[in-house]
């Protein structure tokens, strides 16, 4: 999925580049109506914002990697993104927070995902 309207950053979705597997994605359509609206909602303005979300919206992770927090009613979202190559937003990964510290494991798929952004460029492009 690519949304670039005229104004603001693209944005793109993480893509295994062995499987065609799109996670992100398919965690959104899992999620009920009303959230997927308020994850949407917050990727928007995060794409519109030039990604100068602030705190609490936006945490700093480690290099490149960014969380971008949605909270709706008990639950915690957290999608992992990094700004790439000409203004576009890659969001990496999604997970519901059940814990107060990031899970270790989130982490590490993210930056996985992000190593193999770095290595298959072509497909982002």
């Amino acid at each position: 999925m690519i949304y670039n309207k005229d104004k603001g950053y693209k944005l793109r979705f993480y893509n295994n580049a062995r499987t065609g597997e799109k996670p992100v994605e398919k965690y959104l359509e899992k999620l009920d109506i009303k959230e997927q609206s308020k994850v949407a909602k917050f990727i928007e303005f995060l794409r519109l914002s030039a990604c100068c979300f602030n705190q609490p919206f936006i945490k700093h992770i480690r290099g490149k990697m960014w969380e971008l927090k949605v909270d709706f009613s008990h639950n915690k979202y957290r999608l992992f993104y990094f700004i790439f190559i000409k203004k576009t937003i890659i969001i990496l990964h999604i997970f519901r927070k059940k814990t107060a510290k990031t899970p270790k494991l989130e982490i590490s798929t993210a930056e996985k995902r992000h190593h193999e952004v770095l290595e298959n460029k072509q497909i982002y492009e």
